[in-house]
């Protein structure tokens, strides 16, 4: 393995470990169904941190194997997410009255 295939390998892996950490972190979160649960962490920026984090990781290994199979499983996970996550970011705002007004569905400031 040369120095670089190494290299791309740990980078990988560390951004791996992030999105996992955001994403157990947002599960964790979400298993109270409490609505004082979905404050903090990614939930400052977006309804849906666990959706959000899947997506990257589907994209960083479609980034990091380049091939076809990994960039239609992230073709599919968006297509599978994005409309449950704006479902879900409607179904927040309509419960609950106090739901952040500035808060996105899935993409921090933009969606």
């Amino acid at each position: 393995m040369s120095f670089s295939g190494c290299s791309r390998h740990w980078t990988l892996r560390s951004r791996t470990s992030f999105l996992s950490e955001g994403n157990r972190s947002s599960l964790a979160r979400l298993r109270d169904l409490r609505p004082l649960s979905t404050y903090g962490g990614l939930f400052r920026w977006v309804s849906c941190p666990n959706y959000l984090c899947e997506i990257l990781g589907w994209a960083g290994f479609a980034i990091c194997t380049w091939s076809l199979g990994s960039v239609f499983v992230l073709g599919i996970t968006i297509a599978n997410l994005v409309p449950r996550a704006l479902s879900t970011h409607e179904w927040y705002r309509q419960r609950f009255a106090d739901y952040p007004a500035e808060r996105k569905a899935l993409v921090p400031f933009i969606l």
